[in-house]
């Protein structure tokens, strides 16, 4: 028995099975000859795609997921650094923010803001917090110095 696989115009695959009953010794019984069909059917089939492969094979998906997870594993620690230094930076912006309201605050009455809950309303909104992206709560000393 032989396989023959044509492929067409339009990307379609046919096969053709030429079968023969009898061999060189003799005739086989049918179930010997299905099982042989099917293995010749077979190994014919993989020669046939390994010659026409247009897909990616499972180790080269392995090899990629394996450099995109090494470039994750390189690229997060350094994120999180970063995340923390924009923390502090957001802290001390914050801080210089609410000390020119506090000068401001100075200006108009002459006298320091005793807390910090004295510049809402006029100064800073009513629903404002005093507290740092990185949690940190933001005080006033008696001499108006923000820490």
């Amino acid at each position: 028995m032989r396989v023959y696989f044509e492929k067409k115009a339009n990307g379609d695959f046919t096969a053709t099975w030429v079968m023969s009953l009898h061999n060189a010794v003799g005739k086989r019984k049918p179930e010997e000859y299905k099982r042989k069909i099917f293995k010749r059917g077979f190994i014919h089939m993989r020669k046939f795609l390994k010659e026409n492969e247009k897909g990616f094979t499972l180790i080269e998906m392995m090899i990629v997921l394996l450099v995109i997870t090494i470039i994750l594993l390189v690229a997060l620690p350094n994120v999180t650094k970063h995340s923390s230094s924009i923390n502090e930076k957001g802290c001390e912006a914050l801080v210089h923010m609410v000390q020119g309201q506090v000068q401001a605050y100075y200006m108009d009455k002459k006298e320091y803001p005793a807390t910090l809950e004295d510049l809402k309303n006029d100064y800073i909104n009513e629903d404002f917090e005093f507290i740092c992206p990185n949690g940190v709560a933001i005080s006033i000393d008696e001499n108006g110095n923000v820490k």
